[in-house]
């Protein structure tokens, strides 16, 4: 049930897969339970070559906004706790509206 649970696979529907295709999902699942939930390597990937992974600076628009966005509410949220920023989509503005 760990593979099928969080996928919405329902278990008797994964039970009716062929063997080879519940042995790639188990093992698919073993190594991704291996993979640090921060940067997503494995111990094992570091162990065979040292240099497996180089850093990339990025910058997401969307991560930029919101992190903004939570500068200029963090007075608030200490005020008032269980404020958080989220992201929504900007409404289309219509021929009718202008």
């Amino acid at each position: 049930m760990a593979y099928c649970g969080p996928r919405g696979i329902p278990l008797s529907e994964f039970l009716n897969w062929h063997p080879d295709d519940q042995q790639a999902a188990l093992a698919w699942q073993s190594d991704d339970a291996q993979r640090c939930p921060h940067c997503h390597t494995a111990e094992w990937e570091w162990e065979a070559d040292r240099d497996a992974y180089t850093a990339e600076v990025r910058v997401c628009r969307g991560c930029h906004r919101r992190q903004a966005e939570e500068k200029n509410t963090r007075e608030l949220a200490q005020q008032m706790g269980g404020v958080y920023v989220r992201l929504v989509p900007r409404e289309a503005v219509t021929d009718g509206d202008s």
